[in-house]
């Protein structure tokens, strides 16, 4: 077995944190829409591309580490705030849905939904922030 550097191997220990907010990056980007995503995506790489650089025996390692450190912090928080304004739209989006709802039937009365269910009694549906995503796909 091939003896390292202190130093070297001190920025490989920091590695598997690098991995874990790279993973936490793309997973967040999966879920979320497409240009944050793309944005969280290019971040990621970035930070994977520093983490292997640093693993690769930099000419100096421990500020390869430290660059490597900070980036994937930059990342965790870039992902962590894409999440939060994520929640911010789906929740204005829902917000959005429920002042058309209210005004249509402060207007004309009951208001016919598009989903199958509400459809039957004339009575929308109360929207919650976590049915934004599902009726969005439903189309209403």
């Amino acid at each position: 077995m091939e003896k390292r550097p202190p130093a070297e191997a001190r920025a490989l220990a920091a590695l598997p944190e690098v991995a874990e907010a790279v993973r936490a990056a793309r997973k967040t980007a999966k879920r979320i829409d497409d240009k944050p995503a793309r944005d969280l995506r290019k971040r990621a790489a970035w930070v994977e591309a520093l983490a292997a650089a640093a693993g690769e025996g930099a000419e100096h390692p421990n500020q390869a580490r430290r660059k490597t450190v900070k980036a994937a912090a930059a990342l965790r928080d870039a992902t962590h705030d894409a999440l939060r304004a994520q929640v911010a739209r789906e929740l204005a989006r829902a917000e959005g849905t429920q002042q058309r709802v209210r005004a249509a039937m402060t207007e004309s009365g009951p208001v016919v939904s598009t989903v199958p269910a509400a459809r039957d009694t004339g009575v929308p549906p109360l929207v919650r922030p976590e049915d934004v995503r599902r009726r969005q796909t439903l189309g209403s």
